[in-house]
């Protein structure tokens, strides 16, 4: 297993900064809280959200496909 501690990001439950890190492997990938208990299973919502568009028969175009590079000066 992978893992990556998220910078800037606030747990839901505790409401703690940079405390949230993601688990990842092959098959899943878990959100965890080091603060407390805070755990969500994100490859679950991927797989949803995979399925909502498919029945929406969305069709995004080319600047959703393919991210824009910012360069700050």
């Amino acid at each position: 297993m992978k893992k990556a501690f998220i910078a800037g990001a606030i747990c839901p439950s505790c409401g703690k900064e940079d405390k949230i890190f993601v688990l990842s492997d092959r098959d899943s990938k878990v959100m965890k809280c080091v603060s407390c208990d805070y755990a969500r299973d994100m490859s679950e919502e991927k797989n949803a959200d995979l399925h909502e568009n498919e029945e929406d028969k969305t069709v995004l175009d080319s600047s959703e496909k393919n991210p824009q590079v910012i360069k700050w000066k």
